[in-house]
């Protein structure tokens, strides 16, 4: 099972936009490019955090900067 968390966004508690959820599980999402893609390097795409609501499912999707803090319950 995958770890839970809490996320603050620029010093920000950060809730879920559609149910207002605090805890999210975390997944890391291929930010695929069709060139990478055509020269198989897909591995080498930039990833983003998809951070998934415990309460109701919805994917919230982050670039993973300074700015995104996540607290692992």
């Amino acid at each position: 099972m995958s770890k839970r968390y809490t996320v603050r966004v620029l010093d920000q508690d950060f809730g879920c936009p559609a149910c207002r959820g605090a805890t999210f599980r975390l997944r890391m999402i291929k930010l695929n490019t069709s060139g990478a893609e055509l020269f198989d390097l897909g591995w080498a795409n930039k990833e983003s955090a998809g951070l998934i609501c415990e309460r109701c499912g919805h994917i919230a999707e982050f670039v993973v900067t300074d700015a995104l803090s996540l607290y692992q319950l």
